[in-house]
């Protein structure tokens, strides 16, 4: 595999800060640089061959971190996602198309890059899911009101 130990530590430790309460504070930074980009189809794409490749090494250095792979597994879904409502088409045919490029990329910059639209996609969930909460606990105590 191309993923070097060092760059596959690092989209592991940023993707880990996603689930922590400070995500907020995380999610500013990041927010703001990457959303001033724009990411065509063939981004995503790449960023589902470099995720491809991350839970590729998790697996052979540790066949039991299917905790860790099943995380992982959520960005490369929302990658895909984005491709196809961008694209759509044969994915294998768009994977093998666009893999001679993706190669070509620097894997520590493409880590990066896509760790931090994961981190980005992962605190916007956390305040969706927040808002999810607090909208469940209003209905529940209205509910419990009206009995």
């Amino acid at each position: 595999m191309r993923i070097h130990g060092g760059t596959l530590c690092a989209f592991i430790a940023a993707f880990a800060l996603v689930p922590i309460n400070s995500a907020a504070l995380a999610q500013e930074e990041v927010e703001a640089e990457v959303s001033a980009q724009t990411f065509s189809p063939e981004d995503d794409l790449n960023c589902v061959l470099f995720v491809g490749e991350v839970i590729a090494n998790i697996e052979a250095s540790d066949p039991q971190a299917q905790e860790d792979i099943a995380g992982i597994v959520g960005g490369m879904m929302y990658f895909l996602g984005r491709w196809e409502r961008a694209i759509g088409g044969d994915l294998t045919e768009a994977l093998t198309s666009q893999y001679l490029q993706y190669r070509s990329q620097n894997p520590q910059e493409l880590g990066e890059q896509c760790s931090e639209r994961m981190i980005q996609v992962g605190g916007e969930l956390q305040v969706a899911g927040a808002a999810l909460v607090e909208l469940e606990q209003e209905i529940a105590a209205a509910e419990q009101e009206a009995q």
